[in-house]
């Protein structure tokens, strides 16, 4: 019997990983998505999927819910502190304002990632249409390995919300949730309480997938013909740290600069190795990944501070890259803890015995790393 799917995605990259199990295991069923309003291309995305090919109802979440991190003030956020408690009360009611329709289709499956107001709401008010609905969770990047979901939840939440759901006779979405599905569940360091299920992984020889993500990101394919890719960090752009131009520097002392290509970090602003003769990335609001469903990287070599981008090419699409992390060879170290990268890559190389992993200690073996690559 076909079943309704209902997919809800709060980044770039969950969206291609909901695509990707839509197409591949769920590809006989029937799916809708809810798209939130909190990531770059999230309108983009929700503009492009004008057909029924792969999702039969697209809905748009632009909410207050989606106001997270530091950009936005506490007055700013007040209205959002409002309807999650209302959320918590009348889950339906606040939902359907949100989608500006009447959300009352039963579904059989429910994908989602990460704690928030908004997916509770949205799964309370699918589980009440249908108690018998499976629940599942679908990775957000590498570092979907490192850490446990819900930990980040104060005590105080958790209190309010248990409080809430057993006065107003609510569904807690961490209790029902069935399993994890992961790119790798062999490197994974977590041990949640539902089982981790591998994902199929992103085939650059699905050309249905692939023609249906870079229309929906309006990406025309870029061949990569740079050998040395590297990676701004988040950590380094939050922390004001600038080290990441010298050790542009140390690679281009080796390597000619016209074969190394800068992926910036989406928040930066400005060009900062206009004096080295690199190529910056000019496509910074596409996922990487899509980049990487349209390049084969065999051979390519990943620098970065700590990005778990360098994995993905291996984990993601099964390429063979050699990754360099910088993190412990800088000068001014980041105050940003690099001890679950640190777990990770260790797991990593326990289970695979991958030989082209490199951290390097200090800017002198960084050279011979290099020079050994060259």
């Amino acid at each position: 019997m076909e079943k309704n799917l209902l997919f809800c995605v709060d980044s770039a990259f969950q969206f291609i990983i909901a695509t990707n199990l839509k197409m591949t295991l769920y590809k006989d069923e029937k799916a809708d998505i809810i798209i939130y309003n909190s990531f770059k291309s999230a309108k983009q995305i929700y503009n492009n999927l004008n057909n029924k090919t792969v999702y039969e109802n697209v809905y748009l979440a632009d909410t207050v819910l989606c106001r997270t991190g530091k950009t936005w003030s506490i007055i700013k956020k007040l209205p959002k502190y409002i309807l999650y408690l209302r959320s918590l009360v009348k889950p339906k009611v606040v939902v359907d304002e949100i989608l500006q329709t009447n959300f009352d289709k039963k579904y059989d499956i429910f994908f989602f990632n990460g704690a928030g107001a908004l997916p509770e709401a949205i799964f309370n008010t699918c589980k009440n249409n249908n108690p018998r609905m499976q629940v599942f969770r679908i990775e957000d990047g590498v570092s979907s390995g490192m850490y446990e979901y819900g930990k980040e939840k104060g005590k105080f939440r958790v209190f309010l919300e248990r409080f809430t759901q057993k006065m107003f006779q609510n569904y807690c979405i961490e209790d029902a949730v069935k399993g994890y599905y992961l790119s790798n569940t062999e490197i994974s360091v977590i041990r949640p309480k539902y089982k981790l299920i591998k994902s199929p992984q992103i085939s650059r020889d699905n050309d249905e997938l692939r023609e249906f993500l870079n229309q929906a990101f309006d990406y025309t394919a870029d061949k990569i013909d740079e050998k040395i890719i590297f990676f701004e960090s988040g950590a380094a752009y939050f922390e004001n740290n600038n080290e990441e131009v010298d050790l542009v520097e140390q690679l281009c002392n080796v390597f000619e600069p016209k074969d190394i290509l800068i992926k910036m970090h989406p928040r930066r602003k400005g060009n900062r190795y206009q004096n080295l003769g690199v190529h910056v990335s000019e496509v910074s609001s596409v996922p990487w990944e899509i980049i990487q469903l349209n390049n084969n990287m065999n051979g390519k070599i990943f620098v970065s501070i700590g990005s778990g981008a360098l994995f993905s090419s291996d984990i993601f699409f099964g390429d063979d890259c050699y990754k360099v992390f910088l993190y412990e060879c800088m000068k001014h170290k980041l105050k940003t803890s690099d001890k679950l990268l640190g777990n990770y890559i260790k797991k990593y190389l326990s289970i695979t015995k991958d030989r082209k992993v490199f951290i390097p200690e200090s800017y002198k073996k960084l050279k011979e790393v290099l020079k050994s690559l060259l």
